[in-house]
């Protein structure tokens, strides 16, 4: 049984904004994992709750009850709204939690959304228009999969994602484009770097353990060497 939000988290201090959004929510489920370092809230919401309120009440969980924990708190949204928050409507007043969401998952794939082009075809088919860019052609997929998931688990809602895709207008999108493309390669220069770091560190730390392995065996050997002349000289 459902029961409210500040029921559950009584002793939780929140400012007046988060206190109204929340007071009518309700908390389904709280569950954690076997490891007890990740808690997940499951609530449900009669009206819209943007994703920074979300993170911001995740953030408050973390630090008024769990301060000296470490531990992850997630807020896993259900809706179950009016019949006014049809999918067009939802993109345009989400569309701000969208990108903030998107931008926690991958930088590209929110600039991706933000610079796009969309409308519905009809009440669930959502037409997005890309640039044409292979930075676009690869992560459409994932772009396409989260909308359709968040659309379907957090709002009831089923809808088709179809693209289309137009050429740069201008250099500056060209530009941005090979600026990504110079940032990709500088990461996997530094990652070549590290490697080649490690390597060296690596071969260093073999070298010197063989060496020490090799003045190990010398001083065997000097020590059988000087018993064998000492018990001879005895003889």
């Amino acid at each position: 049984m459902n029961k409210p939000f500040f029921e559950v988290f009584p002793t939780l201090k929140v400012n007046n904004e988060l206190q109204i959004l929340f007071q009518d929510v309700e908390v389904s489920k709280v569950a954690t994992n076997s490891s007890r370092d990740y808690i997940k809230v499951h609530i449900l919401s009669r009206h819209l709750l943007q994703k920074q309120n979300i993170f911001t009440m995740e953030d408050k969980i973390k630090e008024q009850l769990f301060t000296h924990v470490k531990i992850r708190i997630e807020i896993v949204e259900k809706y179950e709204l009016s019949e006014q928050y049809t999918p067009e409507n939802l993109l345009n007043e989400y569309l701000d939690s969208f990108l903030i969401e998107l931008n926690e998952r991958s930088v590209v794939e929110r600039n991706m959304l933000q610079n796009a082009g969309y409308f519905f075809e009809d009440e669930n088919i959502l037409c997005l228009t890309l640039t044409d860019s292979i930075v676009a052609q690869g992560r459409k997929e994932s772009l396409i999969q989260y909308l359709m998931d968040v659309y379907e688990n957090r709002f009831g809602k089923t809808i088709e994602v179809r693209v289309v895709y137009e050429k740069a207008k201008d250099s500056s999108l060209k530009y941005n484009e090979v600026k990504l493309q110079q940032e990709v390669d500088a990461i996997m220069d530094h990652v070549d770097a590290v490697k080649a770091e490690k390597a060296l560190e690596k071969e260093a730390k073999e070298a010197k353990e063989a060496k020490a392995e090799k003045k190990s065996e010398e001083k065997k050997f000097e020590k059988k060497f000087e018993k064998k002349n000492f018990q001879g000289a005895q003889g």
